[in-house]
């Protein structure tokens, strides 16, 4: 793998034992390598790394996406929280900028506020910031799923 981690998403469950599988992640590095890293609870390092793809061109997609949200991106906080606590640990890196968050999800804020005003008021600020969060690797995870590198990144 050449050059600079550009975009990351990782999942790895909140719980389990340690050998257990830990999850994975796909990586899009500035010279265009696509890696699928598989990785073991309780390990930091992952277990295997497989270059999927070489696309230049989905780098160069993948900055200017992240270029076009860099101001969106700094007013994001590094750690979201929804409450949840069990699920999946989620990982996204755009560029420079990394957050971690637990069991991620899209959230009608107007549902959420008509039906339980107490957890809106609590968490209205992460809501909104986990939809933004969610908006742009959907960008990015389409740009992906369009140069058909060998995996298809789910749409949230």
């Amino acid at each position: 793998m050449n050059g600079t981690c550009l975009f990351e998403y990782k999942s790895s469950p909140s719980y389990g034992c340690i050998g257990m599988p830990g999850g994975y992640s796909i990586c899009v590095f500035n010279s265009g390598d696509v890696v699928k890293r598989d990785y073991v609870l309780g390990e930091e390092r992952p277990k295997k790394e497989t270059i999927l793809a070489t696309t230049p061109e989905l780098a160069k997609n993948i900055c200017a996406i992240i270029n076009r949200h860099l101001i969106e991106l700094k007013s994001i906080p590094c750690e979201l929280n929804n409450g949840t606590l069990d699920g999946s640990h989620d990982y996204f890196k755009f560029g420079e900028r990394s957050i971690n968050a637990w069991t991620i999800q899209r959230t009608d804020p107007l549902e959420i506020q008509k039906h339980n005003p107490q957890y809106y008021d609590e968490y209205k600020d992460n809501i909104e910031y986990e939809n933004l969060v969610l908006d742009i690797y959907d960008e990015i995870a389409m740009e992906i799923n369009k140069h058909n590198v060998g995996i298809q990144m789910d749409i949230f």
